[in-house]
């Protein structure tokens, strides 16, 4: 379903919309915004998201459904006050985030010492100085950019054509690689590796689903299950 609408907006008018929700005031519309010196090369496009979706509350992590075409609503577990719009940044962004919805960090985003709180987040800028915190699905690009110590996310999928290595042990829930991951993973739930896909390092999960053509090189252990180590599957 096509988006309602798309908007270019400032880093100020971010932090306005940012600040709002903080003190638990509605959700206004805004049409173009104007930045001050030296903000003019960010831009984040933000669009009401369709009518009918799942979102989770970035402030308590309850997951609820809502109807209907809206920028705003209130968590029925916390009663806070959310914004649920997706946003796509661009240029240098120094202005802090959140919402319901998914921010999409695009290749030639560089991102400033600032927390982005998402339902998903989709990145293949620049995040080095940056927390992210994705409460659903954390998706890596082929250029993305991190610190490993300021990823939270439900869900960590690395997409295809992204070659991701782990430095530290990442502990998820789950995990959905079509390119090629390697470091160590305790994942409570599934752990998927697509066709294509290569999975490598040191990997725990409740369930390991590996797809004809998916390639699994790697200690393995499945948590209630047993111990299969160095096991390879896949072509």
């Amino acid at each position: 379903m096509s988006p309602k609408r798309t908007q270019v907006v400032g880093g100020f008018d971010a932090l306005r919309a940012a600040q709002r929700a903080q003190r638990g005031e509605p959700g206004q519309e805004s049409g173009t915004g104007s930045s001050a010196p030296g903000q003019i090369a960010a831009r984040a496009h933000h669009t009401a998201l369709p009518t009918k979706h799942e979102i989770m509350c970035y402030e308590c992590g309850y997951e609820f459904k809502v109807t209907g075409r809206t920028t705003s609503t209130h968590c029925p577990k916390c009663r806070k006050h959310l914004e649920i719009t997706d946003y796509t940044i661009e240029g240098e962004w120094t202005e802090p985030l959140r919402t319901a919805g998914k921010i999409h960090v695009l290749p030639d985003a560089v991102l400033a010492e600032v927390d982005l709180i998402a339902t998903d987040i989709i990145l293949e800028g620049s995040a080095k100085d940056a927390t992210l915190q994705a409460y659903r699905w954390l998706e890596l690009g082929p250029a993305s950019v991190f610190s490993e110590s300021k990823l939270q996310a439900g869900g960590l999928r690395v997409v295809q054509g992204a070659e991701i290595t782990l430095k530290k042990v990442l502990k998820i829930r789950d995990v959905e690689v079509h390119g090629v991951l390697n470091g160590k993973l305790r994942a409570t739930g599934v752990v998927k590796v697509c066709a294509g896909a290569l999975l490598k390092g040191d990997v725990q999960g409740a369930r390991l689903v590996v797809e004809e053509g998916g390639g699994l090189k790697a200690k393995i252990k499945v948590v209630g299950v047993g111990d299969v180590d160095h096991g390879t599957a896949g072509s």
